[in-house]
């Protein structure tokens, strides 16, 4: 077996083939180029000659170095999400490295792939988790096999985890009418409060929760609204960033983000109700963030879930979903209304289609409207 080495050469990459040769032992040969690296292995093989690698690599070691390289951006990639690191880094430690750390990479063939399988649904805490885990571990093995030239091919090329049955729904919970009534009424109190500091707080939170609600945008996106994201009157809002939740202390400035994909930059329609609230928003500070903490920069997550959304559905005595059921909530609201490519559109989904897999279980008319738009939908026209 040959092992391809990928090589730092000054900010540059390089590539070094290893092999064992009867009379001279150990050699190497480095080149500029993956495609030269590749073909000079080929010649190699062709020869006859025992190759191995000069290192056994594990699996840990493996996820350990793609988790490593991602941070700092992997093979010319922008670096990955902060958010996904840690959930990277959750399965790997919690699932994959228990089950498959200790293994050589070049150990597994296809009859220990579906072994592992197994192991990783039996061990994960559902079967969502375990979904999760084993693409990351394909990424790995993935990236072993293209860029690494580690092993000559993925065990687990086309093997998925299936957390749902056919035709079954997705789970996404949203509140009832009769409960986002009771969160608006909810909120415009705490909005209009005699208490001083509860109708302080809420003049920022209030035109935030109907932002949230009248656009579908994501809480991430929400928090890194600047004033020059509006268009003129207020009338059009461009998503163009994100704020990172902030896993293990990291600056402010590091969590910064542009929005997970090129679908997620968009411009959505701002409602005419919400004008006013941001208006006066705007004018009350001078800050570049349309939401800002005390000290003029931008709100955490963890903050606003507790001090506004915990506090708004206990107030309004409703059930406690997560803040991104907002989403889900104006989400539901176009489809059945009939407007999936706007919904597509407005949340930042790349498709459509996957608008419809998402949502299109809420409408429930014997199956007609739904063909309709699965039309509609599919259509090139």
């Amino acid at each position: 077996m040959v092992e391809l080495v990928k090589l730092g050469c000054g900010g540059q990459t390089a590539f070094a083939v290893v092999w064992l040769d009867p009379e001279h032992g150990e050699l190497e040969r480095k080149f500029s180029s993956r495609a030269e690296a590749m073909l000079f292995a080929g010649s190699i093989k062709s020869l006859g000659n025992s190759l191995r690698p000069t290192k056994p690599v594990l699996v840990s070691e493996l996820c350990k170095k793609y988790l490593i390289e991602s941070r700092a951006g992997r093979d010319g990639a922008l670096p990955l999400a902060q958010a996904t690191l840690v959930s990277y880094q959750h399965h790997f430690s919690k699932t994959i490295e228990p089950v498959v750390g200790t293994l050589r990479i070049d150990q597994i063939d296809r009859n220990l792939a579906r072994e592992i399988q197994r192991a990783i649904i039996f061990r994960a805490t559902s079967r969502d988790a375990a979904s999760r885990a084993f693409n990351f571990l394909k990424t790995c093995f993935m990236w072993a096999t293209t860029e690494l030239g580690l092993v000559p091919n993925s065990p687990f090329e086309k093997m998925r985890i299936q957390t749902r049955r056919r035709g079954q729904p997705k789970r996404i919970k949203i509140h009832s009418e009769n409960e986002m009534s009771r969160i608006k009424s909810a909120a415009f109190d705490l909005y209009t409060s005699s208490n001083k500091r509860t109708r302080e707080a809420w003049f920022t939170y209030y035109p935030m929760l109907l932002l949230l609600m009248g656009t579908g945008i994501r809480i991430s996106e929400c928090l890194g609204i600047q004033r020059r994201d509006f268009s003129e009157n207020l009338k059009d809002l461009s998503i163009c960033r994100s704020i990172e939740k902030n896993h293990g202390g990291r600056p402010k400035p590091l969590r910064v983000v542009d929005v997970k994909s090129g679908s997620s930059e968009r411009t959505v329609p701002v409602p005419n109700s919400i004008t006013p609230f941001l208006e006066d928003l705007l004018q009350a500070h001078s800050s570049v963030w349309v939401f800002p903490n005390g000290g003029g920069s931008f709100r955490d997550y963890d903050t606003v879930r507790q001090r506004m959304w915990n506090r708004l559905v206990s107030s309004a005595q409703v059930r406690h979903l997560g803040i991104h059921s907002l989403r889900h909530y104006y989400a539901s609201e176009l489809i059945r209304a009939g407007f999936v490519k706007e919904a597509q559109r407005n949340l930042g989904h790349h498709s459509a289609a996957f608008t419809l897999d998402m949502y299109g279980h809420l409408i429930d008319d014997g199956g007609t409207r739904l063909r309709e738009l699965a039309n509609d939908v599919s259509s090139p026209f």
